[in-house]
Formats: structure tokens, sequence, C-alpha cells
């Protein structure tokens, strides 16, 4: 039990230790791509796929990480969760439908963080489940020792004494016979 709960103590920290990784990768991954218009077309659409999932545009300026070639997928919808800002003009390289007078608007936060926030929501999910089989591995070891303890407690038990009375054969019969009952 001991042995197994030192390795979930271990799954434990090597999380932690993966918390910090993960963040350095991505940023790292990402920070690659801030010359948008130089990123390879896999890049571009793995970066697509993050805004359009995180609402966001951009790696770490947000929209102006793309400079005057704001891809599509930066755009507000009307049921947009993230706050958005409008767009400067003529940074699209495609059409949009609307009114002529109202700015275009675009996903005003980075990806990097929500990204980054995603993966940690993941990794604190696998440490809090982890602490609780952790939680749930102490409780036998903290019987076992209880146990353990009470078995090598010494208890004083009370010295018997040898009474010649006891043999004498001062005792009564508890049990009656059943031609008692006749009577």
């Amino acid at each position: 039990m001991s042995a197994g709960f030192l390795s979930f103590v271990a799954l434990e920290v090597l999380v932690q230790v993966i918390k910090t990784q993960v963040e350095d990768h991505i940023r790292s991954h990402f920070l690659g791509l801030l010359h948008l218009t130089n990123a390879s077309q896999d890049d571009l659409k793995m970066l697509n796929i993050a805004q359009m999932q995180f609402q966001c545009c951009g790696v770490e300026q947000g929209y102006l990480d793309w400079k005057n070639n704001i891809s599509q997928t930066c755009l507000c919808d009307n049921m947009s969760i993230n706050p958005c800002v409008p767009a400067p003009k003529g940074s699209f390289q495609f059409t949009v439908e609307g009114p002529e007078d109202q700015p275009i608007m675009v996903y005003s936060k980075p990806c990097i963080p929500l990204i980054v926030e995603e993966n940690y929501f993941y990794l604190n999910i696998a440490s809090c489940i982890n602490a609780g089989f952790m939680i749930l591995w102490m409780l036998p070891i903290g019987l076992c020792i209880a146990i353990l303890c009470q078995i090598n407690k010494k208890l004083e038990t009370p010295e018997v004494v040898y009474s010649k009375e006891a043999r004498a054969g001062k005792y009564t019969c508890l049990v009656e016979t059943p031609d008692d009952y006749i009577a």
C-alpha cells in the first residue's frame, strides 16, 4: 500500500512538472508561427482551427500578428463569448458581406493564453483525480497502522490466584431437572 501511495505522489509531481513544460512547448510552437504570412499551410490550418474553437485571433498580440492579412477565422460572429474589436480597414484578403458603415469585428484575445488555459484545465482534472486516489490509499494505510498499534499495545491482565475454596464445591446447580417441573 505504501508503494502504491508513493507512486501516486510521484505521478502528482510529474503532472506539476508537465504543466510548466506544456506551457513552454505551446508558447515555443506558436511563437514559431509568429510571422503568420510565412507559415506553412499545415501550421495555418492548425491555427485556424484553434482560432475557430477558442474564438481568438493571432498568436501573441491578437489580430496584429496577422498584419494586413487577417484570417477569416478571426471574424466575430453573433454568438461570440470572447470580446471583439473593430479591425483596421483593408486588412482582409477576402470579401466581407455587411453594411458599409459598420466596422468589421475580430476577436481581440490572442490564442496562446486560451490554449494554455485549456490544457491547464485538463491537467488540473488529472491532478484532482490523482489526489482523490492518494486520499483513498492513505485511509487503509492509516487503518493498518492503527491496527498494528493496537496489537503491540500491552494490556494489563489481572493476575489469577488459585484458591482452595473454589475447589471445595460451594456451587449450586443452576439447571433444574425435569422432575422439579412436575411437582
